[in-house]
């Protein structure tokens, strides 16, 4: 989409993540308040899934040529140069940037300009499960981009104590958000009164996620207890040295139904009475807020991110990560649960959701940086 006509008069607000699908899928409910408020809103990410949904919102997009998996300092020193040329035109009061790379350009972009930027740090990620010396130099650069930021989001307090801890920089004021929410009205709280049997997975199938110790885990609990239902959904990973091939998914088929990406999760959540997460490290992981806001139960490895997204024994269950053995036992205990039971922790997953992670307590903090910022320039 071309830009609007530079002499636009409306207060602008930009938004980056290497993904614009991340924009549309994870940051709707900020942006659409900006926009409710008369906010002028240009989106900048890599192009592709998202930019129209972007668009019909009423936000200029602007699609990056951005080889993510790239460390080609000519290629990065490109992108850096576009999206400075874009924010010299339209002048935004804050730019909002979001995962590692656009983090990092965007600092670099808006320092020689003086515009204010504001990083959020979604999660932790390989560079710092690694001790690799190129995950080494990531961390950082990490430290340089939200160092000179205005402000630093965290989705989770271990998170900012590890950055603390390592001593690397956060912005002149940190926070930490429960990620990005949880739209409450649209996965709209559905009680249950039933026993646990049926159990989902909702993830890419990378093996940080924990795809396969899921897939192992519901082997050995359908051998002992065959009533129980398993389903994986997700979009496959087409490259990368941690993607879990369809052939692996598809050899346990017996066991585990894929069912593919889901445009709208809502309908296999109703289907499931508990979400299972066995992932390696998150920030603030969405589908557990998800399911926790419709009143499922959830099964979460006790790892950064997740260990906060539930409380345990009242909403759900951590066990030890990466062993499909402490899932299998984990699963097996809340088969156990009887109606009554269940029933108490779907209520008190619903409230959680509501009281902590509802969309609000994320999206107020943005609008109250952007009105300062706005009011200091002007």
């Amino acid at each position: 989409m071309t830009l609007a006509n530079e002499r636009d008069d409306r207060p602008c607000v930009a938004f980056c993540a290497n993904k614009l699908f991340y924009l549309a899928n994870f940051r709707r409910g900020t942006i659409e308040r900006f926009l409710a408020d008369g906010v002028r809103v240009v989106c900048l990410g890599q192009g592709g899934a998202g930019a129209e949904a972007l668009e019909a919102m009423g936000c200029e997009v602007v699609p990056l040529d951005w080889k993510l998996r790239s460390l080609d300092p000519v290629h990065e020193l490109a992108v850096v140069n576009r999206i400075s040329a874009v924010l010299r035109r339209v002048r935004p009061s804050v730019v909002f940037s979001f995962t590692f790379k656009a983090n990092f350009a965007v600092s670099l972009a808006c320092l020689p300009l003086g515009i204010p930027y504001v990083t959020n740090v979604s999660g932790l990620g390989t560079a710092f499960l690694s001790s690799h010396p190129a995950h080494r130099v990531i961390r950082r650069l990490y430290g340089f981009a939200n160092g000179r930021a205005h402000a630093t989001f965290f989705q989770n307090p271990s998170d900012l104590e590890h950055f603390q801890r390592i001593r690397l920089s956060t912005g002149r004021r940190t926070a930490v958000l429960p990620g990005s929410g949880v739209n409450t009205e649209y996965f709209a709280f559905d009680a249950l009164d039933r026993p646990v049997r049926s159990f989902v997975m909702v993830a890419r199938l990378i093996v940080e996620k924990g795809v396969v110790e899921y897939l192992e885990a519901a082997r050995q609990a359908r051998a002992s207890r065959p009533d129980l239902r398993f389903m994986l959904a997700g979009p496959p990973e087409t490259d990368g040295p941690g993607r879990v091939p369809l052939e692996q998914v598809h050899s346990y088929a017996e066991d585990v139904e894929y069912l593919g990406e889901l445009d709208d999760v809502r309908p296999t959540l109703r289907q499931a009475e508990c979400l299972v997460l066995p992932s390696y490290r998150e920030g603030m992981p969405r589908t557990v807020l998800e399911a926790a806001s419709m009143g499922r139960v959830s099964l979460v490895s006790d790892v950064e991110g997740c260990r906060h997204a539930v409380e345990h024994g009242v909403t759900g269950f951590l066990f030890q990560p990466r062993s499909s053995a402490s899932l299998t036992r984990s699963i097996l205990d809340i088969a156990d649960h009887d109606a009554e039971q269940v029933s108490i922790m779907s209520h008190a997953a619903g409230r959680l959701a509501e009281e902590r992670f509802a969309e609000r307590h994320c999206i107020e903090p943005y609008l109250t940086l952007f009105e300062e910022l706005s009011s200091r320039r002007r």
